[in-house]
């Protein structure tokens, strides 16, 4: 016997993602906190770098090519979501274990299901200190805002204002120190 049967229509695709907010609207942050054996934890300044798979930003600092991401399951396995630090710049394309290294491998943890900042504030993350995790306390805080421009220098009055002036009374030898007259020619750079 032949059948024949309409088939089965497919589910709708889902919605795509929300567009990231562009690069430039993310703050950077700067740590501060961490252990002696971590300077990167410390004072230093992270600003975004891009996003991952997730829409998640994540954040580098310039000076020691360090990172900060979320990554839904370090090791691609049961660990919960997270905050990480770590010197492997994050995949940009891989859904979990961001890294790549099929381990939870790096030096600061904080576990965290927010993905759009790490927390902000004093919170206690788990720190590679000495050779082995510890709590420790890091507060991320926006940066100082940079002090005002100093005032311009009030200009320096025309030349045609400065009067000239004549020397007289000079030694012997030096006519230019005896009844010379000497006008203003231009300023110098104080």
């Amino acid at each position: 016997d032949l059948t024949l049967a309409r088939p089965s229509p497919s589910p709708p695709p889902s919605p795509p993602a929300p567009p990231s907010p562009p690069l430039a609207t993310v703050l950077p942050f700067v740590i501060t906190g961490g252990c002696s054996g971590q300077p990167v934890l410390d004072g230093v300044e992270y600003a975004a770098a891009g996003y991952t798979a997730s829409g998640a930003p994540y954040y580098r600092d310039s000076s020691s090519l360090y990172y900060i991401y979320w990554d839904p399951n370090c090791n691609a396995g049961s660990e919960p979501a997270a905050w990480i630090v770590s010197p492997k710049q994050p995949s940009t394309s891989a859904s979990s274990d961001l890294d790549g290294d099929g381990q939870c491998k790096f030096i600061a943890y904080i576990d965290s299901e927010d993905s759009s900042s790490p927390p902000l504030g004093t919170n206690t993350w788990r720190v590679l200190c000495d050779g082995s995790f510890t709590d420790n306390d890091l507060t991320l805080a926006r940066p100082s805002p940079s002090p005002p421009p100093s005032p311009p220098a009030p200009p320096s009055p025309p030349l045609a204002t400065v009067l000239p002036f004549v020397i007289t009374g000079g030694c012997s030898g030096q006519p230019v120190l005896d009844g010379v007259e000497y006008a203003a020619a231009g300023y110098t750079a104080s």
